[in-house]
């Protein structure tokens, strides 16, 4: 593999995550934010358990993920 297709493919996932995070800070309402850092607020000491989050890593790499030809 060429520099440049490497590079290619760097910019590409680059911009997925680029993209994916600027949608996601857009969301992100005044309420929201006044919401988590309410000092008064429960949160849920448990860990979860072990494996529960793959599926979502699994999702977020599926937006980052550049197939080779």
């Amino acid at each position: 593999m060429l520099t440049g297709e490497l590079k290619q493919k760097c910019i590409a996932v680059l911009q997925k995550v680029v993209s994916n995070f600027q949608q996601k800070k857009a969301a992100v309402s005044d309420e929201l934010v006044r919401e988590f850092m309410n000092k008064n607020r429960s949160i849920d000491p448990t860990m979860p358990p072990a494996g529960s989050t793959a599926k979502n890593q699994a999702e977020l790499a599926k937006d980052t993920t550049v197939a080779t030809a």
